[in-house]
């Protein structure tokens, strides 16, 4: 009589374990510490195009892979990085913009996606702004470069004509070695400054920088309506703005403060009086030059003028640690715009749990058991992630939008690419798995077997706006 009691105990401990099972699969985990950065280096000088990407504490994924990209201001315009392989729970790899472009000027948001969102970290918009002026464009400088970047620029032109004055003047020529000094007092002051002239007397006002300056004018000589900033306080100052942004994060906060320390270095501080003040060594050094007629005299000062020039580019490594820092008496240009690109460095942080988009399915006979298929939560980010950079609101290929379940169920110019109910003869599940050709993400690698299924699952249960 109770034969069968056993079987039905069991059968209902299979199922309780199956249910949890499914449970597991589908609740969320708790996240792990994410740790790391994404550096924004160059790969071209002065570019800002090179991604370092090194994330620890990544749980690795039980199907399907990680994958990066960069998104745009308007959170819409997406650039996929590719794959990031993921190797005893950390990511390490490098990645160059094919097209070169200035990343910090053109991105604001660094995310990890699988199928949902894995990670995400956004630059501060109020900050980011003057990050850029810094090291990416500024509309009131020559070439509209961004104050690090022509700070650089310049400095490398002083370096080159403090060499070519030393040099002419090791071989006992005081008229090239004046004209020399010239071109490099009037790239450091720039020709906003009364020391912008003709030194050398010889009716040319001679100038082989931008015009601009390192150093701050000091009056409107140009005309021009305006006194230049010069390309030292630029940085100093957008650097600072950075910082008191009210969206500023601590890295931004000490980067700044590293910015600023390389810049007092070149031009001094008015309230940092124990900095050294390399521009202001160096104009005395030119100033002897100038006004000197013993080739000794001339020899000694444009070898420490060339020393100097060379501080203000590139620094010095005074504590014999092996690298030049943004500190008291080391850091130079070049040490400013390296620290001002890691103020817009990302540090991602786990947003979303690892798990699959749907659950696995039950058979039992003909029948199946699945779970439905939300199109904000499970297929609009799979189009965020693969398919905006080329379908999205503005000029999208084909007349077909991908950024809303509006722009899909338009279709393109072609027609619907969705039939509601009938996965077989939609043309965008046909596109994602080749049957039609080319096969999308156009370029690109195709979606995962996990993806494709999601979105045809969705058709398949009516493509609801859920």
């Amino acid at each position: 009589m109770i034969r069968g009691k056993p079987t039905v105990v069991l059968l209902a401990v299979f199922l309780l374990l199956l249910g949890t099972f499914a449970y597991a699969l589908a609740a969320p985990t708790a996240p792990t510490t994410l740790t790391g950065r994404v550096k924004q280096r160059d790969a071209t000088p002065l570019h800002s195009d090179r991604l370092i990407i090194q994330l620890n504490g990544v749980r690795e994924p039980s199907f399907g892979a990680l994958r990066g990209y960069l998104v745009k201001d308007d959170g819409q315009s997406v650039t996929a990085i590719g794959e990031l392989p993921v190797v005893n729970g950390s990511i390490s790899t490098t990645w160059d913009s094919p097209s070169q472009e200035n990343l910090i000027g053109n991105y604001s948001t660094f995310r990890v996606t699988r199928e949902e969102i894995y990670a995400q970290a956004a630059l501060p918009a109020g900050a980011l702004k003057h990050i850029r002026h810094v090291v990416y464009r500024r509309s009131e400088t020559p070439g509209n470069v961004g104050y690090a970047v022509g700070l650089v620029q310049q400095a490398q032109a002083l370096l080159t004509h403090a060499n070519n004055a030393k040099t002419w003047a090791d071989q006992g020529n005081l008229a090239e070695a004046k004209r020399h000094t010239e071109h490099v007092i009037n790239i450091l002051v720039g020709e906003d400054s009364p020391l912008f002239r003709d030194w050398n007397g010889d009716g040319l006002t001679q100038n082989p920088g931008d015009g601009f300056g390192i150093l701050p004018g000091t009056e409107d000589r140009n005309g021009d309506g305006r006194i230049n900033v010069g390309y030292a306080r630029g940085t100093h100052d957008h650097i600072q703005n950075a910082a008191n942004s009210p969206d500023a994060t601590d890295n931004i906060k000490t980067r700044a403060e590293q910015v600023k320390a390389a810049i007092y270095n070149i031009m001094g501080s008015r309230d940092r009086l124990a900095f050294p003040h390399w521009a202001a060594a160096l104009l005395y050094q030119a100033m002897i030059i100038e006004s000197s007629d013993s080739i000794t005299t001339v020899q000694q000062a444009a070898a420490q003028m060339a020393r100097l020039a060379d501080l203000i580019l590139n620094g010095q490594d005074l504590n014999n640690n092996g690298k030049v820092e943004p500190i008291l008496g080391e850091g130079g240009a070049w040490t400013a715009y390296l620290y001002a690109q890691h103020a817009a460095d990302y540090y991602p942080s786990e947003v979303t749990t690892m798990r699959p988009t749907f659950l696995p399915f039950i058979s039992r006979g003909s029948s199946t058991v699945t779970r439905e298929v939300s199109y904000s939560r499970d297929v609009q980010p799979i189009f965020n992630a693969y398919c905006v950079s080329c379908h999205g609101d503005v000029g999208p290929e084909e007349g077909l939008s991908l950024t809303s379940y509006e722009g899909v169920m338009a279709g393109s110019v072609h027609g619907p690419v969705v039939i509601p109910g009938d996965p077989i003869n939609s043309e965008l599940v046909k596109r994602i798995k080749g049957i039609s050709t080319p096969r999308m993400p156009f370029g690109g690698p195709p979606l995962s077997e996990t993806q494709i299924h999601t979105i045809e699952m969705w058709v398949a249960q009516g493509a609801k706006d859920n």
